[in-house]
């Protein structure tokens, strides 16, 4: 019986950092290998696992630091103080399963079709990330071009190489986990914890990523961490996150982290 293996699972990341956001540029690759058999058909890879657990904690109306209207002219006028909130929500969710069109899994979906483009020397055709595809040793792969036309063509013809002869298809994941610095918040600290992997495999990947805006400090003084581990096998996927939220109270997390979403599919694309 032919079969699907995840060998491993590559992230690496860089600073996101613009006038709108403070964030990470997480690249995670999976390179999968499937063993074909000429006794049965080919198989469908694993479903993907993107589990992500997100703590968030605002801050609004905090007052302003003592002594700020120090020697201030008597006719100047002083804002009245405002009543400090503290709120904190929190979201635990596999965010494939949720909602498999994101563009963020656009290379999942599309990894035949990318994976037949990059081996015919063809441009990819989605946004962030991409897909290859290998030969089962490791070179170049050659599936058939002939009456290849549409992209559901392309993704076909990726099948049927790999259920022939087998090969690696590699996949890029390229999120951009990240805090938004608009809005009348005035600390923003955000904790994401996401776990990686495909299910029933044995090769996991953990990501934590740490972040916190204060508007009242400079840019460089704001935290942005970002830690990855490995899983061994049989290790349960998932953080202990252990984020104190003492004095904080609990809100609804935004309605759009928990909603369910149908994916749009295009041609040769797979959930």
């Amino acid at each position: 019986m032919g079969k699907w293996r995840l060998e491993n699972i590559t992230i690496f990341a860089t600073n996101r950092t613009s006038d709108e956001v403070l964030g990470h540029n997480v690249h995670a690759l999976f390179r999968m290998r499937y063993d074909a058999s000429r006794m049965s058909r080919f198989h469908e890879t694993p479903r993907l696992v993107w589990h992500e657990h997100i703590i968030c904690m605002d801050i609004r109306g905090r007052p302003s630091p003592a002594g700020d209207a120090a020697g201030v002219d008597a006719i100047t006028p002083v804002a009245a103080p405002t009543k400090e909130s503290r709120t904190w929500w929190e979201v635990s969710v596999d965010q494939y399963a949720r909602n498999p069109g994101s563009p963020n899994f656009a290379p999942w979906l599309a990894r035949y079709r990318e994976g037949y483009r990059s081996a015919v020397g063809m441009p990819g055709s989605v946004i962030r990330g991409g897909a290859q595809l290998f030969h089962r040793r490791g070179g170049d792969a050659n599936p058939r071009t002939e009456n290849v036309h549409t992209a559901d063509d392309q993704a076909e013809a990726s099948r049927r190489y790999l259920g022939k002869k087998g090969g690696i298809l590699t996949i890029e994941i390229h999120d951009v986990p990240s805090i938004g610095l608009s809005g009348d918040w005035d600390v923003k600290e955000r904790y994401l914890f996401f776990t990686l992997g495909v299910q029933g495999g044995t090769v996991w990947r953990r990501v934590k990523q740490h972040l916190r805006v204060d508007k009242s400090l400079p840019p460089d003084l704001w935290t942005r961490t970002l830690e990855v581990e490995p899983l061994e096998p049989g290790v349960q996927p998932g953080w202990r996150t252990n984020v104190d939220t003492t004095g904080f109270t609990r809100v609804d997390p935004p309605a759009h982290l928990t909603q369910v979403n149908q994916p749009v599919m295009a041609g040769g694309e797979f959930v």
